[in-house]
């Protein structure tokens, strides 16, 4: 993903470069700097909210130590997920709402059979890297789609 591309001989991130650059306008600067807190990682549905109007639902970032918990705004995904759904996705706090996070790009949704196999290949990955939660899925993301794609192909 070009958003967490850093290029050889640069330690910041392409997106962390161009947000220093001061010739943004005020609007763009206050979304770039709320997506550069994204965190992308695998997400499951944890509760979905009963009233659609809303727009809202949780999910716990399967990848995080902690199990940090999202409430999800966003109609597209409250429409096509359930309960339970399994996810690849980049969230990112809302400018204008207190604790209620976006969805940036694509998401790819992860079968609970498929999603039972690429957990023991995450633990063994986090066991040899030391990684956790963001840091993680940034450094193995390549890993993790190919894994999903050799089991997905046959």
């Amino acid at each position: 993903i070009l958003f967490d591309k850093v290029l050889k001989g640069f330690s910041k991130r392409l997106a962390e470069m161009f947000a220093e650059d001061g010739d943004l306008p005020v609007d763009e600067r206050s979304l770039l700097e709320a997506q550069l807190q994204d965190r992308p990682s695998i997400y499951r549905v944890i509760k979905m909210n009963q009233k659609i109007e809303s727009k809202k639902y949780l999910v716990e970032d399967l990848l995080s130590e902690e199990g940090k918990v999202f409430n999800i705004k966003d109609r597209s995904t409250l429409e096509s997920f359930s309960k339970g759904t399994i996810f690849i996705g980049r969230v990112f706090p809302a400018i204008d709402e207190i604790s209620v996070y976006l969805l940036m790009g694509s998401v790819t949704e992860i079968p609970e059979a498929l999603w039972k196999k690429l957990f023991l290949s995450i633990e063994e990955w986090k066991k040899e890297s030391g990684q956790t939660g963001t840091d993680f899925f940034r450094a193995h993301h390549a890993q993790i789609q190919n894994f999903i794609y050799e089991m997905t192909k046959k």
